[in-house]
């Protein structure tokens, strides 16, 4: 297969006429399906490639941006296909209805409105290649491709077998497997010598898509917490085929979830719950990738691949992000950011245009992670535009001598590094007034509402109730007790993780001339570091996004510091033992890999379930109690929406997420009170209520973490109740008038 790829090398110009050959081939495809001749899976496939790949390789080339990196050439093109996606599903959902056109049942429309805007591009790039043609760059197979090819196919395949036989068959025999085998493997490649370091992002990429899948694909039905409304909200958009943007409600602004989602859905033919649970975390597996360029720009291959390991080993990269679509798009653009950031092999003007539409895109696919990279972005450039003027770097020079050689700004150096900078003065301000723009004009500013009221609760507080656990959400993770002696050590593992983070980064800061991170890196780092101190100490300031998710987005910058102070600190004591004066580099490496399968084999619960101890993994304890749903369920939340939908209709903390994603913000918490809910409501039991006779419930508090559970009696009060609605796995009970 290699020799053949090889020998038939593509130029640009065969690729970009190929792309033409391909749309009759695409319309005669969906032309079969529509006329009742569907091919399964070649439409959801072939479609899916177009729609992900396509868009992103012609605007390439219609940039003329030429990454001599296959990793950036990857990111920036899947970048590139989401933010058109963005543009082109907003405009056939809001601007095309606003105009009176009808759009049909079918994706006609969306197949037609994708190719009219992708064929007179690929039009222009031909006419430019044949005036160019001598340019014409000749585009070769990846080496070792077979082996590459195993390596990306195995994890993932193995997650999906052992997710099927988990909801089939309640077996998570091969999920244990799956999450044993990735850190064996992980550590038979920083051991080996003999691997090539080709293989690391390949290795990366099928680990991570392992890891989101294995969870993302429990139950056929959505799983988790946010994701519910983001559901109802992008299927609002399918059923009517028009978006609202007057609609008040957060989710209802983000383009990631009511615009992608659905015309995904309609272009592909694939239900709009699989998107959810498959297209958006393929997108989001991608994230490490480019993350392992950006590291490995500045460090080394092995240590980028060690800092990846870390990155996705945490678990709210396959546990929370997964129920989070909105986030895990727009995770994808920042991640792009922090990429443009260390591309120096491309122009200035190119990385800001990227960077520009990269910005903007995240700003409309998640409010929260827009805030934070705002929080993050203010200072980085207040600090990058202070350490350039001559007068401060001659007082860091006279006080701080070792920072003052870590800078290294001075003279023509710094004109050099402030032309080549991407965080200016005008980006802030742009990605300022656009941000404040979006949030201002969609869903009637209730994204900037609910920022300013959060910004004027921490500020409220932050004097009364400073490294408070009943506020600071971090302070009350450090502080509370374990549940055994395995809980307690993974505790310790992490704050071991996060001492050779400070080590690392501080060694850098102290010592940056020994190693190539760039200035606008290092400094979004060390504002990350202070991003976790946050957590711990200002109240309420994880209240929105949780201290899991915000020490997540810290970990974009910092997992390479991570292995940094690691190694400095092994370093350092290998160094003083005498039986290790023929110290290597490897040694370091090795003790931090063994560290590090260690951190990851509590993280994704393998060690509690093999220690028959209590794991927060949905994936591999069915009778865990959370946001998973069996067809009963489902069924039970769909009668509601179609017969009771106009009553006040009660649920649990964990079953009223369901009624959201059908009913949308219908539903009504349960909480305790004196004589129940109301007579002329309805109360929703799901399988674990009737099972275990308990439900659990959020008592009147600002903070989530005080939820319990309580008798069903005790919550439901002593009237008396009879079912409206049972089919075995699920009631719904009414007050039995008297």
């Amino acid at each position: 297969m290699n020799h053949f790829f090889l020998s038939h090398p593509c130029t640009p110009s065969t690729l970009l006429y190929g792309l033409i050959l391909l749309h009759p081939v695409l319309w005669a495809v969906i032309a079969l399906d529509e006329l009742g001749f569907p091919i399964f899976p070649l439409r959801q496939v072939l479609c899916l490639c177009y729609i992900l790949i396509v868009p992103g390789v012609v605007l390439l080339g219609l940039f003329n941006i030429r990454p001599h990196d296959a990793i950036q050439t990857l990111v920036f093109f899947t970048g590139l296909s989401v933010s058109a996606l963005l543009l082109i599903s907003a405009v056939y959902y809001y601007f095309m209805p606003s105009f009176g056109i009808w759009i049909p049942d079918t994706p006609v429309l969306a197949v037609a409105v994708l190719s009219l805007c992708m064929l007179p591009l690929i039009g222009i790039l031909l006419r430019r290649k044949r005036k160019g043609s001598q340019n014409d760059r000749t585009l070769r197979a990846p080496r070792n491709l077979s082996e590459k090819t195993i390596l990306m196919v195995a994890f993932p395949s193995l997650a999906i077998i052992g997710t099927y036989l988990m909801n089939v068959y309640n077996s998570n025999i091969l999920l244990l497997l799956l999450l044993f085998t990735i850190p064996v493997v992980f550590l038979v490649f920083v051991a080996s010598d003999t691997i090539s370091n080709d293989l690391y992002p390949f290795a990366i990429s099928s680990m991570a898509l392992a890891l989101v899948l294995h969870q993302a694909l429990i139950s056929a039905y959505i799983t988790g917490w946010d994701i519910h409304q983001e559901y109802y909200f992008a299927n609002l958009v399918l059923q009517n085929a028009v978006w609202d943007p007057t609609i008040q409600h957060n989710i209802n602004a983000m383009l990631s979830v009511v615009s992608i989602g659905p015309f995904i859905a309609e272009f592909c033919n694939i239900n709009l719950v699989w998107v959810l649970k498959a297209v958006y975390p393929l997108l989001f597996s991608l994230v490490p990738v480019g993350l392992y360029y950006a590291y490995k720009t500045q460090t080394n291959e092995k240590i980028a691949f060690m800092a990846c390991f870390f990155f996705i080993s945490f678990s709210a990269f396959y546990g929370e992000l997964i129920q989070l679509a909105r986030q895990q798009i727009a995770e994808l653009f920042f991640m792009l950011i922090i990429v443009l950031l260390v591309s120096e092999n491309i122009q200035i003007r190119k990385r800001m245009l990227l960077l520009t539409i990269f910005s903007g895109s995240l700003i409309v696919s998640h409010y929260g992670l827009s805030y934070i990279y705002l929080l993050l972005l203010l200072p980085v450039w207040a600090t990058l535009a202070i350490i350039e003027h001559t007068e401060v770097v001659q007082v860091i020079s006279r006080y701080a001598t070792r920072i003052h050689a870590s800078i290294a700004l001075q003279g023509a150096n710094s004109v050099n590094i402030h032309n080549n900078r991407l965080i200016s003065l005008n980006y802030v301000l742009f990605y300022s007034f656009f941000l404040i723009g979006w949030y201002f004009f969609v869903s009637q500013s209730s994204c900037l509402v609910n920022a300013l009221e959060i910004g004027n609760h921490i500020f409220s507080t932050v004097f009364t109730d400073l490294l408070n656990p009943e506020s600071a959400e971090g302070m009350k993770i450090i502080s509370s007790a374990s549940a055994t002696l395995l809980h307690s050590l993974s505790k310790y593992i992490h704050f071991i993780f996060q001492g050779f983070i400070m080590i690392g980064l501080f060694g850098v800061v102290l010592y940056r001339k020994q190693w190539n991170f760039k200035l606008e890196f290092l400094v979004l780092s060390v504002f990350s570091f202070l991003l976790n101190i946050m957590i711990i100490v200002v109240p309420y300031f994880a209240y929105q996004l949780n201290a899991t998710r915000l020490y997540h987005i810290s970990q974009f910058s910092l997992s390479p510091f991570c292995i940094v102070g690691g190694i400095l600190l092994v370093t350092f004591f290998l160094h003083r033992i005498p039986q290790m004066s023929v110290f290597t580099k490897k040694n370091a490496y090795a003790a931090i890999s063994v560290l590090l399968a260690a951190y990851f084999l509590f993280n994704s619960g393998f060690l509690y379930e093999i220690a028959y101890q209590s794991s927060s993994s949905v994936a591999l304890d069915a009778q865990l109690d959370y946001p998973v749903y069996n067809e009963k369920e489902v069924q039970c939340a769909v009668w509601i929406s179609h017969h009771i939908s106009q009553h006040d209709v009660y649920a649990d903390e964990y079953r009223r997420l369901l009624l959201h994603g059908y009913m949308g913000i219908d539903s009504v918490y349960l909480h305790l009170t004196e004589n129940g809910p109301p007579g002329d409501s309805f109360v929703f039991l799901g399988e674990y209520n009737l099972q275990e006779n308990q439900l659990l419930i959020t008592p009147p508090a600002q903070m989530a973490v005080n939820k319990r559970y309580y008798p069903l009696d005790a919550v439901i009060g002593n009237k008396r109740w009879d079912k409206v609605y049972d089919n075995g796995d699920s009631e719904i009970r009414g007050i039995v008038a008297e």
